[in-house]
């Protein structure tokens, strides 16, 4: 047997221990998430219900039972008599788990001796435990087995999986019946057909997965999971799966769970609460909407709909109930319907409340459902659907009428329009040229009011918008210059502000400039371009103005054929002469047999300190040819290799 899949899938069963008792304790059924963990592979199961924690948003294990007795794997919650059954897949024993976490040995199934049975789920009528064997030689799901729990012998049948997966663990939905799996070796949703074996591939892979051990449904039809992600060995994330579209995301983390299974209750009536609009003032109406999901099974006579609103709202009338009842109590921060018949399916009561002239802050409360029956729990909170923790209650903000986000001075800028967005959701705005937009285009300078009403109160803003001009010119726009010259800009700047910003972009990076945030820095082009001088006012208004450059680049080298190193002060040095701001990287002269009589390195041209004295060893050369040969390079970084030779007279 595979141990590597067994630790992955070990992890969630709902344990049950083998202790023979005269009384089996049931579980209510409230929707709640099952888990067990293995701390060993092949040891006593731990039981665990799952939850959220309100303060830290993790997902976390309440105990139930610590070491059940038995080792119990692919559980299943069974509504007929709200108890867990699941199999030891070391003995293939199968048991039922109560809610003290005590375990009831049945029978050992005749499953097949080279699989694993870690999938298993109850089917929706309570009648079979549906389990998936695979692993063995071929390290795939092989067959899925139906234990009928209603025939004395808890007789077996079995089916052929006709697809390659690998499924850890099975829900069904409580809303049409359908079976779900999440193949583990293509990292995907899939469907299952329980009684032909063949499965609905077409959902799409979810990279994100690395295993999954349990997989559970809630009162509402959505599907969670617990397990790992890719590249983590750990399995400690509870996943959100859409059913829908087979996407898989993480919805919080929560325990290390190595090898787990899992299952729930979803049998039951649960209760969600929203509100809308979900931010709204004082003397509004709101909607309150409370839909009702019932699957357990069958419709459900003399429920009561209890809610008792926020300090401050106060019921006005009930627009829509699907589910009759009386209504008559309700009145003031009270919403009471009695009687409800509470069908099979989800459907919604609409209430109206007012809210009356209360301070800005958030509001929250919690609704039930009162007179459930016993094995369902007596009664249930609502939940809030927009979080992931389970009954907790449902909050609005109510607003302060206010303008602090509009500001009472504004500047803009010359020819550009100012844009005001005064929206406020729920609330009417008045500009006073009447214009009921609260979308404002400013296009000139001058003093504005604003005015802001709900059903309370009306309040009024003046905002006065005075416009900045800023303008950039030069003297000259245009300059033509040798290379290696500098130039010294000059702007000029016109603006009713004060100046935040001078940048000078160099579009080429080539220049020196003195400065690149000043009016006149000094500059050296290297290249023709044209600088850009861009100057921002403290309104963020902006000008710019160009500067030409144009850069001559003559590039003359110029060497004598003849000189006379005698002494005598004239045309003693053989040097190389020209433009300026050229450097000689290398000077090289030679005798005709070429033999090196002189070199140097890096000089400026036209240095005649630098050049050759006609001396080879501290000793006169003798008259005649010299070859030499020069590596010259301009400022501009353009090199070009020069050669010619030299007569040496005395």
């Amino acid at each position: 047997m595979n141990s590597i899949w067994r630790k992955h899938i070990a992890l969630g069963v709902l344990l049950c221990i083998s202790v023979y008792m005269s009384a089996q304790v049931a579980f209510q059924c409230k929707g709640q998430y099952y888990a067990s963990l293995s701390p060993s592979l092949h040891g006593s199961s731990d039981l665990y219900e799952v939850k959220i924690d309100p303060a830290s948003n993790l997902a976390i294990f309440d105990p139930i039972k610590i070491g059940v007795g038995k080792n119990v794997n692919a559980i299943g919650y069974r509504s007929v008599d709200n108890l867990i059954y699941g199999v030891d897949p070391d003995e293939f024993f199968l048991y039922k788990l109560d809610a003290n976490g005590d375990v009831f040995f049945l029978k050992q199934l005749p499953l097949t001796n080279n699989l694993e049975y870690f999938a298993g789920d109850i089917s929706p009528d309570g009648r079979f435990l549906i389990l998936i064997g695979g692993g063995g030689f071929t390290g795939l799901d092989a067959e899925i087995v139906k234990v009928d729990l209603e025939s004395p012998n808890f007789d077996v049948s079995r089916v052929d999986i006709k697809a390659n997966t690998r499924i850890f663990d099975i829900a069904f939905d409580p809303e049409d019946g359908t079976l779900y799996g999440v193949d583990i070796n293509a990292k995907r949703l899939v469907k299952i057909n329980p009684d032909t074996g063949n499965m609905d591939l077409s959902f799409p892979q979810q990279l994100i997965v690395n295993s999954i051990g349990a997989l559970f449904f809630d009162t509402f039809g959505n599907l969670f999971a617990y397990g790992g992600v890719v590249n983590q060995a750990n399995q400690d994330k509870l996943f959100e799966i859409n059913k829908k579209n087979g996407t898989i995301a993480v919805l919080t983390d929560g325990p290390i769970a190595q090898g787990n299974d899992g299952c729930s209750c979803p049998y039951t009536i649960k209760l969600e609460k929203t509100v809308l609009p979900r931010e709204t003032f004082p003397c509004e109406i709101v909607e309150y909407k409370f839909t009702i999901a019932n699957s357990s099974g069958s419709a459900r006579q003399g429920i009561d709909l209890i809610d008792v609103l926020p300090n401050g709202f106060e019921f006005v009338d009930v627009l829509r109930n699907p589910y009759g009842g009386d209504s008559s109590l309700s009145g003031g921060s009270l919403v009471s319907i009695t009687g409800l018949n509470v069908f099979p399916g989800k459907d919604s009561i609409i209430i109206s409340a007012y809210i009356d002239e209360i301070p800005g802050g958030i509001y929250k409360n919690q609704a039930q459902l009162v007179n459930l029956p016993l094995e369902l729990g007596s009664f249930t909170l609502s939940d809030n659907p927009e979080t992931f923790i389970k009954e907790d209650s449902t909050d609005i903000r109510v607003l302060d009428l206010n303008l602090d986000f509009i500001n009472e001075e504004y500047l803009k800028c010359e020819g550009e329009d100012l844009v005001l967005d005064a929206t406020i959701p729920g609330a009417t705005i008045i500009w006073d040229d009447d214009d009921s937009n609260p979308i404002k285009t400013i296009t000139s300078a001058g003093v504005y009011t604003l005015e802001a009403r709900n059903n309370c109160e009306t309040i009024v803003k003046i905002i006065t918008v005075t416009e900045e001009y800023i303008e950039v010119s030069t003297f000259d726009d245009e300059y033509e210059i040798m290379l290696g010259e500098y130039l010294d800009f000059d702007i000029d700047i016109v603006t009713n502000s004060n100046i935040s910003t001078i940048l000078w972009n160099d579009e080429r990076g080539n220049s020196s400039f003195s400065c690149l945030d000043c009016e006149t820095p000094n500059v050296r082009p290297l290249f023709d371009a044209t600088y850009i001088a861009t100057v921002t006012s403290e309104a963020g208004c902006i000008d710019d103005i160009g500067i030409t450059v144009r850069v001559d680049k003559q590039r003359d080298v110029y060497a004598p054929n003849i000189f006379s190193p005698n002494g005598d002060g004239a045309n003693d040095i053989f040097f190389l002469t020209g433009t300026d701001f050229v450097t000689v990287n290398e000077f090289n002269i030679y005798d005709r047999w070429g033999n090196l009589v002189y070199s140097t390195l890096s000089k400026q041209l036209g240095e005649s300190t630098e050049g050759w004295n006609g001396q080879y060893n501290g000793s006169n050369v003798n008259p005649g040819v010299y070859v030499w040969y020069a590596e010259v390079e301009w400022l501009d970084g353009y090199t070009e290799n020069l050669a010619g030779d030299v007569t040496v007279v005395r």
